[in-house]
């Protein structure tokens, strides 16, 4: 990326670093019985069967209750997306309980446990846009542009606007000094940035609590993030290096890539909280912290260990591989709803799966 360049880009998805899908993840999405609403077909750019298939299911489930939202929605090539490997990861979102490959603390582990996806229906919650350390991760196409000062034509900051719940962040060129630490924190958090040659290097502090997944795995406020924009030609490569003291055992890091789109556009995305479901005054969504883990729950339904579901940064080296065969899978013991059987014993050293015992039976888990 140089000074003076005007980009609209999209997503081209490319695979997370560090976690590789098992064969059962790979396979085709889940048969829904949609036997009364049809099946229908919509080919969209991906070089992914599985992709496919899962955006097909999505279009078959919006025709069947609003034909309208399903081509707005589903049809992404028409606002420039393309998906591909990570398509599951971009679009409808990863499974709940899969932590693997990520460098969390047991206290990540744990938060992520007790969350509960109908959380995001509570109005509070329902605007909320991607923080930074996510949001180049989440879907919707970007776009970048610089502010240079009208006389001296000084670099002063690069913008960028990601289209989903309209997140825009200023990163400042001008070498202005970060801000105290008792200054407000925001989803996009306060970034500076300079040129190393060609590449951009970008630093930022101030962030909300966030998330590192879909799915309850959490970051927060005292996270930090180093990224690098690197331009090769028409594609941008955008590397992210996330750190945080109370959820990450080691950095996390994550690589993107945008192609430009010439003809692309920008809609806007407006977005207003209402009442989705009717709920009693201060009731939050949320699972016990002695529920069954929902990490044992995928762990059984993908035929893994649940230490390898659990993540911890050992479960991110090609060598843990090596060591799968020798854990112990889940054991469902009676039906269940009512819960598992007592799981694994903690294993020793970098990247321990889930601490401590947990009761045998457990309290169930609600099936969404």
């Amino acid at each position: 990326m140089k000074p003076g360049c005007l980009l609209v880009v999209l997503f081209l998805c490319t695979p997370f670093p560090c976690c590789a899908q098992s064969a059962s993840r790979r396979g085709k999405p889940p048969d829904l019985g949609l036997t009364t609403v049809g099946r229908h077909r919509h080919p969209i750019q991906t070089t992914s069967k599985q992709a496919q298939e899962y955006f097909d299911q999505g279009v078959t489930l919006l025709y069947g209750f609003n034909h309208d939202e399903a081509i707005n929605v589903m049809a992404l090539e028409r606002s420039g997306a393309e998906a591909d490997e990570d398509f599951i990861e971009r679009v409808p979102g990863p499974n709940v309980g899969d932590y693997a490959g990520l460098p969390i603390t047991e206290a990540a582990r744990k938060r992520a446990n007790t969350w509960e996806a109908s959380l995001l229906t509570l109005p509070e919650h329902q605007c909320k846009p991607h923080p930074s350390t996510y949001g180049f991760r989440g879907i919707g196409v970007l776009r970048v542009w610089e502010d240079r000062d009208p006389k001296t034509q000084q670099l002063v900051r690069i913008k960028t606007h990601i289209q989903w719940q309209e997140q825009e962040r200023d990163i400042w060129m001008d070498g202005r000094p970060a801000p105290s630490d008792l200054e407000p924190h925001t989803w996009q958090g306060f970034s500076t940035g300079r040129f190393e040659g060609d590449v951009l290097v970008v630093r930022t502090t101030h962030l909300k609590a966030g998330w590192i997944r879909r799915n309850g795995l959490p970051l927060s406020d005292r996270a930090t993030m180093t990224e690098r924009f690197i331009r090769h030609g028409d594609l941008l490569t955008h590397v992210m290096m996330v750190e945080d003291p109370v959820y990450l055992s080691e950095p996390l890091v994550k690589t993107n890539g945008f192609a430009v789109a010439p003809t692309g556009t920008m809609e806007p995305y407006p977005c207003r909280p209402a009442v989705e479901v009717p709920r009693q005054a201060g009731d939050v969504p949320h699972h016990g912290i002695d529920d069954v883990p929902p990490t044992r729950e995928f762990a059984d339904r993908h035929g893994l260990p649940e230490e390898a579901a659990a993540g911890g940064a050992a479960t991110a080296l090609p060598e843990y591989m090596a060591k799968l065969p020798s854990l112990p899978l889940v054991e469902p013991k009676g039906d269940p709803n009512e819960g598992f059987g007592p799981p694994p014993a903690p294993p020793a050293g970098r990247g321990a799966g889930p601490g401590g015992a947990a009761p045998a039976g457990g309290t169930g888990r609600g099936r969404q």
